[in-house]
């Protein structure tokens, strides 16, 4: 079942992040551990690994953008999953 992969906190004092690279792409097959994104933090730039194992379906948002600690960033799923419903959710989401 898919769903919503929101950004992780990557450092203690984090409270949004600059997505700078996506190191997979939309449906590239991840498992737990994978490398997904280089987030630069107000730190120092951080490595964005997934828990989950899936397809990344959807990417929601573009290199260079500034993102909120657990705003969406990505979907994640089983490969030709209907995600209309969750885009829709996460677009919500992130315009609050």
């Amino acid at each position: 079942m898919a769903q919503i992969i929101g950004l992780p906190k990557l450092s203690p004092t984090m409270e949004e992040g600059v997505l700078v690279r996506w190191v997979k792409k939309e449906g590239d097959r991840v498992s737990p551990g994978d490398l997904v994104a280089e987030v630069e933090t107000d730190k120092a730039n951080m490595d964005f690994n997934l828990e989950d194992e899936g397809v990344l379906l959807k990417l929601l948002v573009g290199e260079g953008e500034t993102v909120k600690l657990g705003a969406p960033v990505a979907i994640l799923g089983d490969a030709g999953e209907d995600v209309a419903a969750l885009v829709a959710e996460a677009r919500q989401q992130m315009s609050a």
